[in-house]
């Protein structure tokens, strides 16, 4: 029964988080995800947010761990690896973007969806 209201709480503080990264807010959305990832770290999505996240404060070797967590627990999330080859690129590792971005492709990830969000 516990486990059934966490699920929600997760949920809440997700959208939170996300919404105060729309308005620009990132340290405080940081938090709210760093209290997600500590209750649940095999949560892609939390990792994906919380990279996104820390990419967009700069932190791109923070970010690049999250992300890299958010694409082994599901490697076919294009969103994920989107933002985790953009962080590579940045970081000027041309060679482990690729590698990522070929992986992600063969676990079924939507070229499409990857290429909308690059060129965004």
């Amino acid at each position: 029964m516990a486990m059934d209201n966490a699920i929600p709480a997760q949920s809440a503080r997700l959208s939170a988080a996300q919404c105060l990264q729309n308005e620009g807010r990132f340290l405080a959305a940081a938090d709210l995800l760093l209290e997600d990832f500590r209750q649940n770290p095999w949560d892609s999505m939390v990792a994906r947010e919380l990279g996104s996240v820390l990419h967009a404060t700069g932190n791109l070797i923070a970010a690049q761990e999250y992300l890299v967590r958010a694409h082994h627990a599901d490697p076919s999330d294009a969103r994920s690896l989107s933002e985790l080859v953009l962080v590579l690129r940045e970081r000027g590792m041309p060679d482990e973007a690729a590698g990522f971005l070929l992986a992600g492709l063969n676990a079924g990830a939507d070229p499409s969806e990857i290429s909308a969000s690059l060129a965004a």
